[in-house]
């Protein structure tokens, strides 16, 4: 009898041990409204570690982003503020308060290297979606004009094929953009070398937030590049990182 009693006993507590589990999970959820207050708290340091707690899982959200980087700039973390605002931008360009976030703190640190042009204001899959509709229109015009004559048919067709051509360009800039250049976000300033390794001299500074191309890697150092300037350089791993999470 004892013996059931021990098991009966056991069950309850492994039943209670999993309810008390569940209501503390740390969900996605969870960690942001944790996260969310304690910015609101003035904690931002416990909100860092709470939003990045979010990106490990491999969620690539624009608030979480967003939120990250207004952590990170209040914390004085200027590089960490850029890089995860450039995130949230390529998950959402249109989105007014990150391009002003962004204007604002690149004219701080005087990059003009990432400043924002009218052309990024909407993303891969909105234009793919434009260009969708684009094509659907100028095939629907070709086959109209298959059974009716009509000059403004003619000329409808012409501007769908403009307007598809010019959407085309577009995408392609875009995608070449985003897909193939990797930018990466200086997050402690330091000095690129005219190498991979320490003992090679220093071509120029590169200041905290400071976006750049990645152009290679060798060991623990990483070849960056300036289009602009047209500089390129060694810096080491540690100060350098990929805006792209792989998660987009």
């Amino acid at each position: 009898m004892k013996f059931f009693k021990n098991i009966l006993l056991l069950l309850f507590v492994l039943i209670i041990s999993k309810n008390v589990y569940a209501q503390n999970a740390q969900t996605p959820k969870n960690l942001f409204d944790t996260a969310n207050q304690a910015y609101q708290n003035g904690q931002y340091s416990e909100a860092i570690i709470n939003y990045e707690s979010i990106v490990k899982m491999g969620i690539a959200n624009f608030n979480v982003f967003y939120n990250l980087g207004n952590s990170y700039f209040r914390d004085k973390q200027i590089g960490k503020a850029v890089l995860n605002f450039e995130r949230a931008f390529l998950l959402k360009p249109s989105d007014k308060d990150i391009r002003a976030n962004l204007q604002f703190i690149r004219a701080m640190i005087k990059d003009e290297e990432g400043f924002l042009f009218n052309i990024d204001v909407l993303s891969l899959n909105q234009l793919f979606i434009i260009f969708c509709i684009f094509t659907w229109l100028f095939i629907s015009s070709i086959i109209l004009g298959l059974f009716k004559k009509l000059s403004f048919l003619f000329n409808l067709k012409i501007f769908f094929a403009i307007c598809l051509t010019l959407n085309i360009i577009w995408l392609a800039s875009k995608f070449y953009k985003e897909k193939k250049v990797d930018y990466a976000v200086i997050i402690s300033e330091t000095n690129a070398k005219n190498g991979p390794g320490s003992d090679y001299s220093a071509g120029f500074s590169l200041p905290e937030g400071k976006k750049v191309i990645i152009l290679g890697k060798e060991n623990d150092w990483i070849a960056v590049g300036l289009r602009k300037e047209g500089l390129k350089g060694w810096v080491e791993s540690r100060t350098v990182e990929r805006i792209a999470t792989g998660n987009e």
